[in-house]
C-alpha cells in the first residue's frame, strides 16, 4: 500500500502543477475574473474576427471552466471585490455577444 501512495504524490503534484501553470488554482476572484475575461475576449474574438461558431470554438469552449474557477474563488459573491465584479461581468457581456453574433452570423451585430 505505502508504494502505491508513493506512486501516486509524483502524479497528483504534477497535475497540480499543471493546473497552477494554467492559473486553476488560485482563490483569488480578481485573478480568476481577469482569466475569465481573457478568456472571453479569445471567444469573442474566434466568433467575430476568425469566423468560428460559439459551439467549435476552444476559446468558448473553455468560459465553462473559466466561470467555475472563478465563481469558486468567490466570484458573484455579496463581498466580492468591486475590481473583480467589473471585470466578471464584462466577461459575461463579451461571451453574450459572441453567443450573439454566432448565432446571428453577423460579425457586426451591435446592440448601439
Amino acid at each position: 500500500m505505502k508504494k502505491i501512495c508513493l506512486l501516486a504524490v509524483p502524479v497528483l503534484l504534477a497535475g497540480c502543477s499543471a493546473a497552477e501553470s494554467i492559473g486553476l488554482t488560485a482563490k483569488n476572484p480578481i485573478k480568476e475574473a481577469n482569466l475569465l475575461s481573457a478568456g472571453a475576449e479569445k471567444c469573442l474574438l474566434d466568433v467575430r474576427d476568425h469566423g468560428l461558431t460559439y459551439e467549435k470554438s476552444p476559446n468558448c469552449n473553455a468560459l465553462g471552466v473559466l466561470s467555475k474557477a472563478y465563481i469558486d474563488a468567490g466570484g458573484q459573491l455579496p463581498d466580492e471585490p468591486t475590481e473583480s465584479k467589473l471585470v466578471g461581468e464584462q466577461a459575461v457581456r463579451m461571451a453574450w455577444a459572441a453567443r450573439a453574433i454566432s448565432a446571428s452570423g453577423d460579425p457586426t451585430i451591435s446592440l448601439w
